[in-house]
């Protein structure tokens, strides 16, 4: 939540008792009400305007520290063939729910699988997702779910597994004060702003949820992380790490709609604001996806992970890539490389013309 938006709410609820009050004494009680109300909206219009990118671009642009450029070949070693992502997010889903469906326990008709996560567990890709549950009465009857289900990133013939053993507790589809957002909300940190809530394992396959803690830096946007807290969804233990301070398990600091904005204001205000409207000199902007982000994580033959995108001209029809970006899951760090070649759609229309008449049964992923 923004600043002053909840002493907003608190002062209009303040202001409409008084009008209330002042009907009934049938008197001039409201004035100061009425002005402490004026006052506050004047303050919230002058913070809100003077984060306006209007005013602000080179702010802006500037909030992803110094972006450097650098040679792919050069940079970037060829990744192991055995540590490729090969399996798509839509295909983990459906192994995940499939794999809840066939539990001896029927844990289906309680649980359910949350949308899943890729994350760096070891070295190895995985997608992982918590078992949340069905409703408040399933909340309310079992209080915790047990466990989480594991799919492998890098083999599709690799079964999925179900770990059921656990006790999770704090959810984000549990109520009242086991509630995740609301646990972290109501033990000290109300004052960040809590961005991107991931599932992760450590290196031990330990889960835990990971939550960016922002704040804004331009008005009220221009959000920057802080750091990010970790949370024991077992018995509810927080462990807040500074930035640049988080155990290396965690792979996301740097929440992924940061990094998207991030790399989209960098390439969008290259020449100030009114560029964007007019002449668009120079903007180059994130590639896009038409079956999901423009944004993926994508871990490098090191063992660190990036926001990955491809960049491109601002013009919609336009399917050329002119570079592409990397910045670092946990630094923040940003590499911008020059490559020219095809984007993600034009890549899309290339495979769907391969496939020719089986076109209609197949569909491309990243």
């Amino acid at each position: 939540m923004a600043p002053y938006q909840t002493i907003f709410w608190f002062i209009t609820i303040y202001w409409l008792i008084n009008l209330f009050i002042a009907g009934i004494r049938m008197d001039d009680f409201p004035r100061w009400g009425t002005v402490i109300w004026v006052i506050f909206i004047l303050i919230f219009m002058v913070v809100g305007c003077s984060g306006c990118a209007a005013f602000r671009a080179n702010d802006y642009r500037g909030l992803i520290g110094k972006v450097e450029e650098g040679n792919w070949t050069e940079d970037m070693a060829p990744v192991d063939e055995a540590h490729m992502r090969v399996v798509s997010k839509e295909q983990a889903q459906y192994l995940a729910d499939k794999v809840l469906g066939e539990s001896q326990d029927v844990l289906g008709s309680r649980f359910q699988v949350s949308e899943v996560g890729v994350c760096n567990v070891n070295g190895e890709i995985v997608w992982v997702a918590p078992l949340e549950f069905r409703g408040f009465w399933k909340w309310n009857r079992f209080k915790t779910t047990p466990g989480y289900v594991l799919v492998s990133a890098e083999d599709n013939n690799r079964k999925p597994v179900l770990v059921d053993t656990l006790e999770l507790k704090y959810l984000q589809s549990s109520f009242w004060g086991s509630n995740l957002k609301r646990h972290v909300y109501t033990n000290g940190y109300q004052g960040y702003q809590l961005r991107e809530i991931s599932f992760e394992l450590d290196d031990n396959y330990k889960p835990y949820f990971t939550i960016s803690a922002t704040a804004p830096s331009i008005g009220f946007d221009g959000a920057k992380t802080l750091g990010v807290i970790v949370v024991d969804p077992q018995n509810g233990k927080i462990e807040c790490y500074e930035f640049g301070e988080a155990p290396k398990w965690v792979d996301r600091v740097i929440p992924e709609e940061i990094a998207e904005s991030y790399m989209k204001d960098w390439g969008q205000y290259v020449k100030g604001f009114w560029n964007t409207l007019f002449a668009e000199e120079g903007i180059i902007v994130p590639t896009s996806y038409p079956y999901g982000a423009d944004v993926w994580f994508v871990p490098d033959a090191s063992g660190k992970n990036y926001w990955y995108t491809g960049m491109t001209s601002s013009s919609t029809s336009d399917q050329a890539l002119v570079g592409v970006m990397l910045m670092d899951t946990q630094t923040g760090v940003a590499h911008y490389y020059r490559i020219s070649g095809s984007n993600e759609q034009a890549i899309i229309d290339a495979v769907n013309q391969s496939l020719g008449a089986d076109a209609q049964k197949w569909q491309p992923t990243q």
